[in-house]
């Protein structure tokens, strides 16, 4: 079985920070047996730099198994391999919310009917819902207009793909350790501070 994981790195994303970050994520895919993958050109220039996840669908189009992680994730060397128990078929992820909090509900959201918001920050795919990762045919300029937060068109564009194909999907949260092994520092677009005392805190308490 083949596995990738994929950080996207694009426009020299915090340096700082991943420098404490990315060395346990390639440990993570070492301990999995995935090859580790950074995507650091822009293919999507007109978009936020985190629709680059997209590119997954042509990068990751011969693995069996694809796995996101944002680059503001540190992981324990404990962390389970998630390929190794989720049933076939199904999309995974970490975190989720309520879809018309943020998004426009078009006809697949409305067919779909579950109205389900994946968060883009943690994400498992297998050849069956490899369409996850399928970018968008419309352009940024109307692609923007479907989200509230521009920053998380990845998101938009996740979300409406497991609309669109009717993936199934499961949380990964499956334990109380698993948000204690996984730890998203979540620097996101909003301005947050202090990532990289609270990184160095995180790392120091997993010594």
């Amino acid at each position: 079985m083949t596995k990738a994981v994929f950080v996207v790195r694009v426009d020299n994303f915090l340096p700082k920070l991943c420098v404490l970050t990315i060395p346990t994520i390639k440990a993570y895919a070492d301990k999995i047996k995935a090859d580790y993958i950074e995507i650091t050109d822009r293919k999507f220039p007109d978009f936020p730099p985190t629709y680059e996840k997209m590119q997954i669908y042509e990068l990751g189009k011969n693995y069996d198994h694809c796995l996101l992680i944002d680059a503001d994730f540190l992981i324990h060397q404990d962390a389970p391999d998630f390929t190794a128990g989720i049933f076939p078929g199904y999309v995974g992820f970490l975190d989720g919310f309520a879809a018309d909090l943020y998004f426009e509900l078009d006809e697949y959201f409305k067919a779909d009917g579950r109205n389900v918001g994946l968060a883009a920050n943690f994400v498992l795919t297998d050849r069956a819902t490899h369409k996850l990762w399928e970018p968008l045919a419309e352009p940024w300029s109307v692609a923007r207009t479907k989200t509230k937060r521009e920053f998380i068109i990845d998101e938009y564009c996740l979300s409406r793909n497991l609309a669109k194909y009717k993936l199934k999907f499961t949380g990964l949260n499956y334990s109380d350790k698993i948000k204690h092994y996984f730890r998203h520092l979540g620097v996101g677009g909003d301005g947050q501070t202090g990532y990289l005392e609270k990184a160095r805190e995180i790392l120091e308490l997993w010594k």
